[in-house]
């Protein structure tokens, strides 16, 4: 999956958890491991950062709390539509996406 370098580093941390995504159609599967990197053509054993997903959900844009906000990287709910909006050129509070919730490795969590 794609992050930028500033997220890489805070999944790394811990400190972001989870990510939202404009999805037409479910790309991620519960249990999966997945590159987090700045690049498509990043190999998988060179990538920065992996995810391990816990779940995967659809919901409204405009209910995220401010734990969720946090849990993004560290945002307040105003710094996480600005950062949106700034991404995706619009806030739609009723746009459905996709929240992804996972835990962040170094490592690819299938070779641990």
């Amino acid at each position: 999956m794609l992050f930028t370098e500033e997220h890489i580093q805070e999944i790394i941390s811990g400190n972001k958890t989870q990510t939202r995504r404009r999805w037409d159609k479910k790309q991620v599967n519960i249990g999966n491991s997945y590159r987090a990197s700045q690049s498509l053509f990043t190999k998988r054993e060179e990538s920065p950062a992996y995810i391990l997903v816990n779940e995967v959900y659809q919901e409204k844009l405009g209910i995220i709390s401010e734990e969720d906000a946090k849990k993004e990287g560290g945002y307040t709910i105003q710094e996480f539509k600005d950062l949106w909006t700034d991404m995706h050129g619009q806030w739609d509070e009723d746009e459905n996406i996709w929240v992804i919730e996972f835990d962040g490795y170094e490592e690819d969590p299938r070779k641990i």
